[in-house]
């Protein structure tokens, strides 16, 4: 029942964003080498550091 509920949602999604993605997508290009940390890169917590 769920799997044929899915598709049913999935076909619904499609047909009211006319096929468009869903979610972004990015391409091999658009990655980046260099991440910045969220927060600290430094952390002066000794429990953290364990």
């Amino acid at each position: 029942m769920l799997k044929i509920v899915k598709g049913f949602n999935m076909k619904t999604q499609r047909f009211l964003l006319c096929d468009d993605a869903l979610a972004r997508e990015f391409t091999e290009a658009d990655l980046s080498s260099v991440l910045r940390s969220n927060g600290t890169g430094m952390p002066d917590n000794p429990q953290y550091l364990d």
